[in-house]
């Protein structure tokens, strides 16, 4: 699917149509993963933030750049994809990884990322995900963020 957008408000409304979408194509066998590419300021952390929202996070969302790494606990009011801690829920937790200022994939290793990977009931968002391919799974989502013919133009394309 691709997507042109012209403001950061409609980059935050396509977030949250594909935060519907997610509910299709959810496995349950290991976390959910996106991973986000484009070049800084193409718009990452304005997607997630639109998605987040939409997850049910209230707190202000800000993009992980110098703690690499920052989690949400999701309620289950929120939305249909969110169930808190009950049984059968699609999603309990979400973690936001900026993988910027990583060197290489062993240093995600540190944060837990495989034990964040192993639990189904996360959504793990990860932007500059290049830095760490090797630590990867082969099943996840891209989405990329590249900037159009204007200044605001943004083109996102969701694989």
């Amino acid at each position: 699917m691709q997507y042109q957008t012209t403001s950061p408000v409609q980059t935050k409304k396509i977030a949250r149509l594909f935060a519907e979408e997610i509910a299709r194509t959810k496995s349950g066998k290991h976390a959910f993963v996106v991973v986000f590419k484009g070049d800084l300021g193409a718009g990452k952390t304005t997607f997630i933030q639109g998605l987040l929202r939409e997850l049910g996070v209230k707190k202000k969302i800000v993009s992980p750049t110098f703690t690499l790494l920052r989690s949400y606990a999701l309620s289950s009011r929120a939305h249909p994809l969110v169930g808190g801690e009950a049984e059968g829920s699609v999603f309990t937790k979400a973690h936001h990884f900026d993988c910027y200022r990583i060197g290489d994939a062993s240093e995600i290793k540190e944060l837990g990322f495989k034990e964040l990977l192993a639990d189904p009931q996360n959504i793990i968002l990860i932007e500059w995900p290049e830095r760490i391919a090797k630590a990867l799974p082969r099943e996840k989502i891209t989405v990329t963020l590249s900037y159009g013919e204007t200044i605001n133009e943004r083109i996102i394309e969701v694989k």
